[in-house]
């Protein structure tokens, strides 16, 4: 019995803190936005992207698919961008996951600026193969400049962050 509580209690604190930081990347993404000048599809340029990176670094592949695709799939959907939702829920969703997978294979600043610019890999191709059957070829090539800038925006925000979240993470561990 004492077996089974332990678990529960375990899985509990996960969820928890998979929910919490879901709630901080939307948070970040919906109120840390920057809208792009000229942009008649209602762009922004957010800095969602660097709580993601920092969200997979701290919970790993899972928790960081789980953070990354709740959080932002909310913002898209209370931003008005509902259309962008479940492309969104996926694309974030990998972000964090693919992440979250490189920081815990090898856990150094390296590691992390490798996944934070992958991670934008994902997003701009992802956002581009979307935008490409969703709307059309024209449209994605035009999104292309912006999203490279949400890309290198949240890449560059993110990387400052590693030795804070390295710390968190070790006072997790402590704690746990």
């Amino acid at each position: 019995m004492s077996n089974q509580n332990t678990s529960n209690k375990i899985s509990t604190q996960r969820l928890v803190t998979i929910s919490l930081m879901a709630a901080i990347i939307f948070v970040v993404t919906y109120t840390i936005k920057v809208p792009i000048p000229f942009s008649s599809f209602g762009g922004y340029v957010n800095l969602g992207d660097a709580a993601i990176y920092c969200c997979a670094a701290l919970l790993g592949p899972a928790g960081g698919f789980l953070a990354a695709s709740v959080g932002s799939a909310l913002a898209d959907v209370l931003l008005g961008a509902m259309v962008y939702a479940p492309a969104t829920f996926v694309i974030k969703g990998l972000m964090g996951l693919v992440c979250g997978y490189i920081i815990m294979k090898q856990k150094s600043f390296k590691a992390f600026a490798l996944a934070s610019f992958i991670g934008g890999a994902i997003m701009i191709s992802g956002y581009f193969v979307f935008e490409y059957f969703m709307m059309d070829s024209a449209y994605a090539m035009a999104s292309l400049p912006f999203n490279a800038v949400q890309w290198i925006g949240g890449t560059l925000a993110a990387l400052p962050t590693y030795k804070i979240v390295t710390k968190v993470k070790s006072m997790r561990v402590a704690t746990a």
